[in-house]
């Protein structure tokens, strides 16, 4: 009933349409870049964007409930019915608790043995995960003690209160890391896209 009426308000109010967009964390600074510019070009399009896991995404692409998907390219291409653009390509970054003082080298995270490893599950997203071992195992690293966590902002709780270290492909503007340590990573490995997916068919 208060959907109905919203868009009855919308329709009365020149609105046109709406769209519907998912994003995960890490790509949040290119969501809302992209949001952005789409609202100033088209302002009688009402936005309804949404921060899911990859898991999340996963499933709305299946149930064809969004418009739009902004998240990692391994992700949009595992789906062979969205039509896609590259939009950013960024450099992954260590993130380690601000209290660690510790020496850090990029090339070599031998430093961080025995470490925990935090990051979200491999059921919430796991084209995220692979790339964090990779990431890892590239660099002499072969994580064993790891913290699971549910979502990017439990990931952030974790480092926060100095349990273990991990990875963020955007991290440099995030407001959620302005007291952790946030060192950028080199190497083609650390390479992240982040990409805009939409359906082949859709009525909207």
């Amino acid at each position: 009933m208060r959907l109905a009426k919203s868009r009855t308000y919308d329709a009365a109010h020149g609105m046109r349409g709406n769209l519907r967009i998912l994003t995960v964390q890490g790509c949040l600074e290119t969501a809302v870049a992209c949001i952005t510019a789409f609202t100033k070009r088209y302002p009688d399009i009402k936005i309804e964007a949404d921060v899911v896991t990859g898991a999340g995404q996963m499933a709305s692409i299946n149930r064809r409930d969004a418009d739009i998907f902004i998240s990692t390219l391994p992700l949009i291409d595992a789906f062979p019915q969205l039509e896609k653009r590259v939009l950013q390509r960024k450099q992954f970054s260590l993130l380690l608790p601000s209290t660690w003082d510790c020496q850090v080298d990029t090339k070599d995270f031998s430093f961080l043995k025995g470490v925990p490893l935090i990051c979200e599950r491999d059921t919430e997203a796991p084209y995220l995960v692979n790339l964090f071992f990779e990431i890892c195992q590239n660099r002499g690293l072969y994580p064993e003690n790891v913290y699971w966590c549910n979502s990017a902002i439990s990931q952030l709780l974790m480092l926060k209160c100095g349990l273990g270290f991990s990875l963020s492909p955007s991290p440099s503007t995030d407001i959620f890391t302005d007291d952790l340590r946030v060192i950028p990573l080199e190497g083609y490995d650390a390479l992240s896209e982040d990409a805009l997916g939409w359906l082949h068919k859709t009525s909207n």
